[in-house]
């Protein structure tokens, strides 16, 4: 079969109705399969318990972003999270203790509710599955905890504001017990974790808190013992104090990041790890630098103006305008240098607290020394103006930054310690799982269903690959191409007509006394076709074989002959299957009648010529006897057509089959022509081939094909429109 017929519509619909039996046997069985497979499972129900995730998990500090201040997060990986301990073998196990102890499951006997299938009743009966009671309790219970693990689905619904738990169990009392359980469990669980964070938080904010004070009193000591002069606000230029103030701002915000990357390894919480999975992959050294660049920009924004607002009233002579136009030059330069420092980000710096790579934590330590240095730098520029007030500022800056990260710790603290106290929990029941009242599964329509469907495509795949390994011809293109004769007719199925019209009495001819059926109209088609395409003179003695038995040889014959006649031709039917006669079937034989004597020469044809009982129709059958053979058996046929040239204007002789008997060559030789017929799927179409090498090699003319029972598929093709042909014939006069 060629790989383009699979995409013709054309032949899938012919392969259907060829094969349809075949098709219907295959979904038949499939089907059947699928009911007893279905009828033979146990019934399962399905019972769903639903809850509603209402919080995070503690956290020991939860500070905003310091420049964005957004928060930023990722629900859908927390609730796969969520989904994952649903699902893990520490719930299961925590419910299946709570359902033993409360005698809903007992694995010392067997698991109540829980029935085995056929399938492994037979199998166990069998011996080839061991039988649960042979395991321990332990075994069991560990056995069902594996097996609940493949019959529950946990799945969120609502968004991810809903988790759903189902659970199939063949006693539906006890599928929604398991359902609740497990989310019983699943919170229990979730409160003691959220119990233990919090501990490990505030344990950790105790002793933070108790440096963060100790820090603030040293430097609350530092400024009460300063021993110079307060400072005054005259002492320093505005700009100076400005620059100061956001140094030291910029160093509280390097601090407080310090503190929250070391919050986050000490009691951080899922929401942490997912914010780090969110934020991509900028560092904190560019997140630093990007702040200290956009300080220093807007402070460059803020110095232009006033200097332009400076140089309209003052003039450029005036010392408050030089002093602008050098910090002008200082910002600008600050600029240059931290664009040289690290790239500016292509996006706002992500929020929340992360886990800091161990290279970002070195980079955020780098920035805070850089940061002194700046606050150091700036300290020696404004020395000759106004140190003392320089110095002042910066311990009582010193002690403001410990005073907020100890009051950001102390409130984070206190939150802590009431929360810890309540009853925390993340998620609650939002639906109780309830006994289903119909199972879930088996589902026997759609099961049948399924069946159907796969036997179906059973049925198309056996089909084609059947008709794929079938080496017979499939269609007259491939008649011609193996024979290269042309196909004269195609003869249909007599058997399977639906007009079916028994032949006349002992004749048992189809053609004869003017009958209008399929079966005639073929015939007649025939004898059009060998007058219409093949000359007179090659077509006046035709030799009918095929290349096995069976395949409707002398049938064709007769009623070839029969069909002639009918055209007012004078014809000469001639038995010369001398191993296998079957002519004297179809017509009475006469005795004395036998073509065996004429070809002895004991008998002259004008004597063993019979008429057939069909006008113009004469038959020269065989009684048996001895004929001859090689070299004199085509002498003789010589002289027998001879004779019958003169009295006849078609000889058709019944010749032997072609692949077994010598004797088509032989007669052939004396003059006559060979007609091959061929019955569709009789026979391979090698062996069509080696009969045309077999008559080039004995230079015998072939005519053409006969393709003889061939199915509605054949005789509804291009080649011979028989169906609708005599159907057109048979129609009622208007």
């Amino acid at each position: 079969m060629q790989d383009d017929r699979l995409l013709s519509l054309g032949y899938w619909k012919e392969l259907v109705s060829r094969r349809r039996w075949l098709i219907l046997a295959c979904a038949m069985l499939v089907i059947t399969a699928a009911g007893a497979f279905s009828l033979t499972r146990a019934p399962e129900y399905e019972s769903i318990c639903t809850l509603m995730l209402n919080r995070q998990r503690v956290e020991a500090m939860n500070l905003q972003d310091i420049y964005t201040k957004q928060q930023t997060g990722r629900p859908a990986d927390i609730v796969l999270a969520q989904v994952e301990i649903l699902r893990s073998k520490g719930i299961l196990e925590k419910a299946i203790h709570d359902l033993e102890s409360r005698g809903l499951l007992r694995f010392g006997d067997d698991v109540a509710g829980e029935v085995p299938s056929w399938p492994r009743r037979i199998l166990v009966a069998a011996h080839v599955l061991r039988a649960e009671s042979t395991r321990t309790a332990d075994e069991k219970r560990e056995h069902y905890v594996q097996r609940l693990r493949q019959r529950i689905e946990v799945f969120n619904t609502g968004g991810n504001a809903f988790l759903s738990v189902a659970v199939k169990a063949q006693n539906p009392q006890l599928a929604a017990e398991i359902a609740n359980a497990i989310t019983a469990a699943y919170i229990h669980n979730d409160r003691e974790m959220l119990r233990h964070s919090a501990d490990e938080a505030v344990a950790w904010l105790s002793d933070r808190l108790r440096e963060q004070r100790d820090s603030l009193v040293a430097a609350e000591d530092s400024l009460r013992a300063y021993s110079g002069p307060a400072g005054r606000d005259e002492d320093l230029s505005p700009l100076a104090i400005q620059e100061m103030a956001r140094f030291q701002q910029a160093l509280l915000d390097v601090r407080l990041m310090l503190l929250q990357s070391e919050t986050v390894g000490a009691g951080g919480s899922e929401g942490g790890d997912a914010s780090d999975a969110a934020g991509g992959g900028d560092t904190v050294d560019g997140e630093v630098n990007a702040a200290l660049r956009e300080k220093v920009r807007r402070e460059l924004v803020d110095t232009v103006a006033s200097l332009s607002q400076l140089r309209r009233k003052l003039g450029e002579s005036h010392p408050d305008v030089i002093m602008a136009a050098e910090k002008e030059s200082q910002l600008r330069a600050e600029m240059l240098r931290l664009d040289a420092i690290a790239p500016r980000p292509s996006s706002s710096i992500g929020g929340g607290a992360r886990r800091l790579r161990p290279q970002d934590l070195e980079a955020l330590r780098a920035q805070e020394k850089l940061l002194q240095q700046q606050i150091d730098s700036s300290l020696k520029l404004n020395a000759t103006k106004g140190e003392a007030a320089t110095r002042y500022t910066i311990l009582k800056r010193e002690v403001e930054i410990n005073r907020s990260l100890y009051n950001e710790m102390l409130t984070r603290l206190n939150e802590i310690t009431i929360s810890s106290g309540l009853d925390p929990v993340t998620a609650e029941v939002f639906e109780r799982a309830i006994p289903s009242e119909r199972p879930s599964s088996p589902d026997h329509p759609k099961t049948l269903l399924i069946g159907l469907v796969l036997g179906l495509c059973l049925g198309l795949v056996v089909a084609a690959v059947g008709d794929h390994l079938d080496e017979s011809l499939r269609d007259p293109t491939q008649a011609n191409d193996l024979l290269k004769a042309p196909v004269l007719a195609i003869i249909p199925d007599h058997l399977k007509l639906p007009d079916r019209v028994p032949r006349k009495g002992a004749s048992r001819l189809y053609v004869g006394a003017g009958e209008e059926s399929i079966s005639a109209e073929a015939y007649r088609v025939l004898r059009s076709h060998i007058e219409g395409t093949i000359p007179s003179a090659e077509s006046a003695i035709l030799l009918m074989t095929s290349a096995v038995a069976g395949e409707g040889k002398s049938m064709t014959a007769s009623n070839l002959a029969a069909a002639f006649a009918e055209s007012g031709r004078k014809v000469l039917l001639i038995d010369a299957d001398f191993r296998r006669p079957s002519l004297g079937k179809i017509f009475t034989l006469r005795d004395g009648s036998c073509v065996g004597k004429v070809l002895r020469g004991e008998a002259s044809p004008e004597a063993s010529v019979q008429p057939s009982g069909v006008p113009g129709l004469d038959f020269l059958g065989f009684a048996g006897g001895q004929v001859p053979k090689g070299r004199p058996a085509t002498e003789a046929f010589q002289r027998l057509f001879e004779w019958s040239r003169k009295a006849y204007d078609h000889i058709i002789v019944d010749m032997p089959i072609l692949m077994v008997a010598p004797g088509v060559t032989e007669v052939a030789r004396a003059g006559a022509s060979v007609i091959l017929v061929h019955r569709p799927g009789w026979v391979q179409a090698q062996v069509l081939n080696q009969v045309r090498e077999h008559l080039a090699l004995a230079r015998t003319r072939l005519l053409g094909v006969v393709l003889n029972g061939a199915g509605q598929r054949w005789s509804t093709s291009r080649y011979l429109p028989v169906y609708y042909y005599a159907g057109y014939r048979t129609q009622p006069p208007s």
